[in-house]
């Protein structure tokens, strides 16, 4: 090999970020994807219900949407992927990853509902890519973590 190449190895194997599993970047990448479009439904669903319309009206009016049997779908396909993110990785450091969903909804909602995005939301969106960029350098487990337990009884979790 090239000393070139082996300098390209050996900074990569000291990336945190070549050290995360494929599946958690797949799964991160699948969470926020679905966030976005549940999001997007919601709105979606949402608008079509008249101002002035009582709870009980809205819930029929939103229960008899073809989007919102979709929806539920959505909710437990995000389920089973958060299982899988988690089995994976630590919630401290795949929950900053999910915010990238939020720089997400705002860009489609400007895109497919006209929203204004204003200098405060823009300066929020740098401040979670900021965030999530910085997380990003730190590893992705810390190791097994024992779960926390009643000292004096050796069958509760708490």
């Amino acid at each position: 090999m090239t000393p070139k190449i082996k300098m390209f190895i050996k900074t990569a194997n000291s990336n945190p970020l070549a050290k995360v599993p494929i599946i958690v970047w797949l799964g991160l990448l699948s969470a926020i994807t679905l966030d976005t479009v549940v999001q997007m439904m919601w709105k979606t669903l949402v608008i079509q219900i008249p101002d002035g319309v009582g709870l009980a009206a809205a819930v029929k009016i939103v229960g008899t949407q073809p989007y919102f049997y979709y929806l539920l779908i959505l909710f437990v396909m995000q389920f089973f992927c958060w299982m899988i993110i988690l089995g994976k990785a630590d919630l401290t450091y795949v929950k900053p990853f999910t915010s990238l969903s939020l720089v997400t909804v705002s860009a489609c909602a400007a895109i497919i509902f006209n929203e204004h995005i204003g200098a405060t939301r823009i300066a929020g969106i740098a401040m979670i890519i900021a965030g999530v960029w910085i997380i990003s350098g730190t590893e992705h487990k810390t190791g097994t973590q024992s779960v926390l337990h009643d000292s004096s009884s050796s069958k509760g979790l708490l």
